[in-house]
């Protein structure tokens, strides 16, 4: 029996709930790929089939407060097995590949202009942290994972990814006031799509 059926009646309602599982996850699985600088047809791929191995997996087991762990780390994994076989080695160094984030707000929040002199501001700001830090910021403030979740999934120590955190806060308290509240303002509005 797959996790997803344990508590339904029939494979019918358990199939429903997979697919009410894709959805609701696929937003932050392909915004996080794309951060990781993955092209967009190679994440949409690798969610595919991350999801295709979780569909069929009759022995997989996962706790299902740890779900979003275990699917943003499997496309985490994909992309980087794929980039492993597209180069034809037997490892990837983490600095080869950048994190990036990118500010793009609805069209009815505010206006052109104003976009645009946002998106230059936020991303000013998130120039002064390090790849590592922002993928750990990311994964911490937007995605709500705890140290513990991170540092499995980015193979370090929790000390690690705790210290990267401070260092990024640190970094971020020597702004402007008016810039450190912008930058939390736009964590907190991710909801309404402000990372993607």
């Amino acid at each position: 029996m797959k996790f997803w059926e344990s508590n339904h009646q029939s494979v019918q309602e358990g199939d429903m709930q997979f697919i009410a599982l894709y959805k609701f996850y696929y937003q932050d699985l392909y915004a996080y790929g794309v951060s990781l600088g993955f092209n967009t047809e190679d994440v949409k791929d690798a969610i595919q089939e991350v999801y295709l191995k979780l569909y069929f997996n009759e022995r997989l087991c996962i706790d299902e407060k740890k779900i979003k762990f275990y699917l943003l780390r499997s496309v985490r994994n994909q992309l980087i097995d794929w980039e492993r076989t597209k180069k034809d080695t037997s490892s990837i160094e983490e600095e080869e590949r950048s994190f990036k984030l990118s500010v793009s707000v609805e069209e009815s929040f505010i206006s052109d202009e104003e976009d645009l002199l946002l998106k230059k501001r936020v991303n000013r700001i998130l120039d002064l942290l390090t790849d590592h830090q922002r993928e750990i910021v990311y994964l911490h403030f937007i995605e709500e994972m705890p140290y513990e979740e991170i540092a499995v999934m980015l193979d370090m120590k929790i000390q690690t990814v705790r210290g990267q955190v401070f260092k990024a806060m640190e970094k971020l308290r020597k702004l402007d006031s008016k810039d450190y509240f912008l930058f939390f303002l736009i964590l907190y509005l991710h909801g309404v799509s402000v990372f993607k």
